[in-house]
């Protein structure tokens, strides 16, 4: 073997060598179980199926959660006779993080709005089922075992907030193991040209495809356990500081909170997917005034996602009416 062919073949070598030891530590920086991030929280205990759950009957600073662990006030497994329960369940928007207490969440809002509708007038129960962090998986699993405990006359499901933010931190997805053979090796799920395009060009992190086809699994397998249980069941569309048309104010923001501007590209197509599953099962999608194609929400949201409390408001002024359109 000639001098020219070993040096290049060693460069090579190095090459690879170098490359696959980048797109290791990349992988194991990123493939952090939700367990890792929220297990120490006062509020959340770790769940084996779950990930983690929250901790019955807990106070902590503005959140007070009850005995079947709900953000809100206590609440008898037993419908009121003449009552209706319509169940929230999703992520950290459904829960509140950004809400100043529990009372201001959305679920404690659209709950007080609804009984102000009805003449003469019902008792409406509405719960707060939301946990932060919680994807797509989790919100099927932590469904399915409420359904059959509360027995909800109508579920509001809204989730996909962290199944999006799973597609931009590969490996974190609960059951998306990067060391799947095959599909999590191919040069589409690759970490390194991942970073590489985020530092060196604007293509915005793409979505992984089983990722996309495992969301619409889990949101298609929680209407139907919904249904099942002889629940009627809405989705709410996803709030999100991304729109269409977007003032200097806004994209400042999405760029304080690590995002490009970019990946509206890739938080559209989860949206899209949620729809897409609407539209195959029949469910409704009802507006919640901090959609896509609102513009000027930047004094409603804390962040990309988040509502503060005039945000929470705001959504319950766009889902009341909606939602008592579906109130039998």
């Amino acid at each position: 073997m000639g001098k020219g062919l070993r040096r290049a073949l060693a460069l090579g070598i190095s090459f690879f060598a170098t490359a696959l030891a980048g797109e290791l530590f990349l992988r194991l920086r990123s493939a952090r179980p939700m367990t890792v991030v929220l297990k120490d929280s006062e509020i959340h205990v770790v769940d084996e199926r779950l990930g983690y759950r929250m901790v019955p009957n807990r106070q902590a600073k503005n959140v007070k959660t009850n005995s079947l662990a709900l953000r809100g006030p206590e609440v008898a497994l037993e419908k009121p006779k003449n009552g209706y329960r319509i169940l929230c369940v999703g992520d950290s928007i459904t829960f509140g993080e950004a809400a100043s207490c529990n009372e201001t969440t959305y679920p404690a809002v659209l709950e007080r709005k609804l009984n102000e509708r009805f003449d003469p007038p019902r008792e409406i129960q509405v719960l707060n089922a939301g946990v932060m962090g919680y994807a797509s998986l989790q919100c099927r699993r932590w469904l399915e075992e409420l359904l059959p405990r509360l027995k909800p006359d109508l579920v509001l499901l809204c989730a996909g907030t962290n199944d999006f933010h799973f597609s931009r931190q590969r490996g974190w997805h609960a059951e998306m193991s990067w060391t799947t053979p095959r599909d999590a090796w191919s040069l589409d799920e690759s970490f390194l040209l991942d970073e590489l395009r985020g530092r060196f060009t604007d293509i915005p992190h793409r979505p992984l495809p089983r990722l996309l086809d495992a969301y619409k699994e889990n949101v298609s397998a929680a209407i139907a356990q919904a249904r099942a249980q002889g629940s009627a069941i809405a989705l709410l569309d996803l709030p999100s500081l991304f729109s269409e048309h977007m003032s200097e104010a806004a994209v400042e923001v999405v760029k304080a909170n690590g995002f490009r501007l970019a990946e509206r590209e890739s938080f559209v197509t989860f949206r899209n997917a949620w729809r897409e599953v609407a539209e195959n099962t029949g469910t409704p999608v009802i507006p919640t005034g901090l959609e896509f194609e609102v513009g000027g929400k930047e004094g409603l949201l804390v962040d990309l996602f988040h509502p503060n409390d005039r945000g929470y408001e705001r959504m319950v002024e766009v889902l009341a009416p909606a939602v008592s359109r579906l109130i039998r």
